[in-house]
């Protein structure tokens, strides 16, 4: 049995989160012991990793004072623990996890990084530096894990120089992403959408990086182009309490063609639902929500940044990001197909996931990894 500590950030729903929740799920528990510590709260992914039998220990990191706390209780737990492995997760756990990691004297460490880009406008200032000192320390860990090779090339670019890169995908359960006719007439039903209409949507937090503003531009001359297009965005923050997004919807005159539903937890079904995804953001590392729609048989358009253009292969539409024309073009080439070549387009998307990022593939990568560092230690 090879015992593995993870140290995350935090626990809350994000793609990092979701990723390590997945890869406890489906990898061989008989195999492998796998622990989590959460910088931040347990949050709901925590809670549902205890579900899975997982120990999970909360630090509530919040200031000072509690990350000297925090430090020193991750330095007891991996001495209690032994750990064959320490696999930290996203910037701060990188930092966090290595010098608990030094300081208990088990170096056999991993980290993760998630992001394709290091640009001041898609992170904070504060990250930037942050980065720039793991770039420092980046050959202290046996192997640097990114999920896309933009991540590896953008954190090179940076300063980092490990001794080893690992480029592991993001994963998807094809099984619970699924065509479903019942469940996507029930969605569409629930919303409103009639069956001929054209169902475009945007999946993914309120945020800038996210693209929200282009979505919106590119909705209102679609609208133009085809009475039958409808638009749903889907996210936290994405609702009625949202006055930003409200006031950019009414000035656009679209208030009667976007639903907003804000953060939902069935998202399959609305996966389901959907014609079209798009993914309009500025920045991602590997975008789980094109994944997740194309398991659905959803054809996506998404710009042209992490690894979508790897993901999307010749099932749907890459456009360069920022360009909104290019992004109408895009939308409307796929509104136009007749429903069974939109559908012919969905069927090659999905069996794409299938065949290159089921998670049980990607489980058994991660496997891997842990096998071998626990093998290297020894």
């Amino acid at each position: 049995m090879i015992r593995v500590l993870h140290i995350i950030t935090g626990l809350g729903t994000g793609g990092a989160e979701m990723m390590l929740r997945k890869i406890l799920l489906h990898m061989d528990r008989t195999r492998i012991d796998n622990s989590v510590i959460s910088l931040r709260e347990i949050g709901d992914i925590g809670l549902q990793m205890e579900l899975l039998n997982v120990p999970v220990y909360a630090l509530n990191i919040n200031s000072f004072a509690s990350l000297l706390r925090g430090l020193c209780r991750t330095v007891s737990l991996i001495r209690a623990i032994r750990p064959n492995v320490i696999h930290t997760w996203l910037h701060h756990a990188d930092l966090f996890g290595t010098f608990a990691a030094m300081i208990a004297g088990n170096p056999n460490i991993a980290w993760n990084i998630r992001c394709a880009s290091l640009t001041s406008d898609d992170v904070p200032r504060i990250n930037l530096h942050l980065v720039k000192l793991l770039g420092w320390l980046s050959s202290i860990p046996r192997v640097v894990v990114a999920n896309s090779v933009a991540g590896s090339l953008a954190h090179t670019q940076a300063g980092y120089h490990p001794r080893c890169w690992q480029i592991i995908p993001n994963g998807f359960d094809t099984h619970l992403f699924s065509p479903s006719s019942d469940r996507r007439a029930h969605i569409r039903e629930e919303l409103g959408v009639n069956h001929a209409d054209i169902l475009i949507g945007i999946v993914g937090r309120y945020h800038p990086m996210k693209g929200h503003a282009l979505f919106l531009e590119a909705a209102k001359e679609l609208v133009k182009k085809s009475s039958a297009v409808r638009f749903v965005m889907i996210g936290r923050n994405l609702d009625g309490d949202n006055i930003e997004i409200l006031n950019q919807i009414n000035i656009l005159g679209l208030s009667a063609k976007v639903i907003l539903l804000g953060e939902r937890k069935d998202v399959p079904d609305l996966m389901r639902g959907l014609d079209i995804l798009v993914c309009s953001s500025t920045s991602e590392g590997f975008s789980n929500v094109i994944g997740e729609a194309m398991a659905c048989g959803v054809p996506c358009v998404a710009t042209d940044v992490g690894a979508n253009k790897a993901v999307i292969g010749d099932t749907g539409y890459i456009v360069a990001s920022g360009d909104v024309g290019a992004l109408i073009d895009a939308c409307f080439s796929l509104l136009m197909l007749r429903p069974e070549d939109r559908l012919r387009l969905g069927n090659s998307a999905r069996e794409r996931i299938q065949s290159l990022y089921d998670i049980d593939m990607i489980a058994k990568s991660y496997q891997k990894l842990y096998e071998e560092m626990a093998c290297a230690s020894n």
